[in-house]
């Protein structure tokens, strides 16, 4: 786990600007297909920018319409994803952004479920959980697995404004190759003995420490 930049929305920002997901993107993902799940929270997240920059990933979104249950959720995520996952084949990245509660209407997503159908139809499965932390309870995060987990701690957590948290399992550390703005710490990936994530993060230039040290534990 490591403390990112300000808030969850920039962290998804970090993901998309910089060369793992960025305009360098086609170093190590071809044919990418970001799919998003589209909750009406942050609408710049279903904003054409990424298919706008090279080497423009296709976006698809998978539409919600209250009322529902989370069983039909569940069902249409997988069916969505599956569909997806065949018109692309299988060499292509897909990088499903889901969300843990959602702002409008307010209500918890299954994201734990459809973050297992992410990994079983083998796409990066990225959590908004902005509204997460310190709201929802019980928070296993070595058991759901994320690939990324992003989540805003100065709204129900109640800390200081701009405190927020990224999860990156160190299997997945290697995605964000440098931290936002990239730390005097940073290695190039090309004589790095492990990820380099967690000291990029530590040491920025531009941590306000109060802000993290004022998380409760």
């Amino acid at each position: 786990m490591a403390l990112p930049p300000p808030s969850s929305l920039e962290s998804l920002v970090l993901l998309g600007r910089q060369p793992a997901f960025g305009y360098q993107m086609k170093e190590y993902i071809p044919n990418t297909s970001v799919v998003n799940l589209n909750h009406g929270s942050y609408g710049s997240l279903s904003r054409p920018y990424f298919s706008d920059i090279p080497p423009h990933p296709e976006v698809t979104q998978f539409t919600i319409l209250f009322p529902t249950t989370k069983k039909d959720i569940i069902s249409r995520w997988r069916e969505h994803l599956k569909l997806v996952r065949e018109r692309v084949g299988t060499n292509a990245k897909i990088v499903a952004v889901v969300d843990a509660i959602i702002s409008n209407p307010g209500a918890l997503l299954p994201w734990e479920a459809t973050t297992d159908i992410c990994r079983e139809l083998d796409a990066w499965g990225v959590v908004d959980a902005a509204h997460a932390i310190g709201q929802q309870k019980g928070i296993q995060l070595d058991q759901v697995k994320p690939d990324l987990w992003i989540s805003n701690c100065h709204k129900w957590l109640v800390e200081k404004r701009s405190a927020a948290v990224l999860y990156a399992p160190k299997r997945d550390q290697y995605i964000v190759k440098s931290s936002f703005p990239t730390s005097s710490t940073y290695i190039s990936p090309k004589g790095r003995k492990g990820t380099n994530f967690a000291e990029q993060f530590e040491s920025n230039g531009t941590v306000d420490w109060p802000l993290y040290l004022s998380i409760s534990t």
